[in-house]
Order: C-alpha cells, then structure tokens, then sequence
C-alpha cells in the first residue's frame, strides 16, 4: 500500500528550509512551528513563521522538504 497523500494541493510557497533533527507541523492557528525529533510528547515547539493558513476541515498539512506547504484530504471515521 502506498502511503503518500493522493490529491495533494499547494497552499504556499516558502522560502524556509527544514533543518535536521526537527519536526514540523501546521499548528490550529496556520502558522509552521517545528519541535526536536524525540523530545517528550507535548514538549514546548518553537514558532518558524507565522503564515496564518487557513485550516479546513478534512484536510491534513504538510510542510516539505522544498519549503512547499501542501493539504491533502484525510479520512476521518467521524466525517465518513
């Protein structure tokens, strides 16, 4: 089974380059924060940038490895 996100869109083009060692994620609020790599789950993350994504629901967000941020549907046993 393949597991890349199929549907894949492009939100925004950055210019930030990820950085070994760290995690990134799109926060609640739309903005990239990134935490260390087996730190303790619910360890403080540090603020990247603050993009103010807007976040819509069904959709998961992605930070690549070229700066791009992608969305892409997910299947959530609640909204299915």
């Amino acid at each position: 089974m393949n597991n890349t996100p199929s549907k894949e869109e492009l939100v925004l083009k950055t210019k930030i380059q990820k950085e070994p060692n760290w995690i990134y994620s799109i926060d609640k609020n739309g903005n990239l924060r990134r935490g260390k790599i087996g730190a303790i789950p619910n360890h403080h993350s540090e603020l990247v940038a603050e993009l103010n994504i807007k976040r819509e629901r069904g959709f998961g967000y992605l930070f690549k490895e070229n700066g791009d941020i992608i969305k892409f549907p997910i299947k959530n046993s609640k909204n299915n």
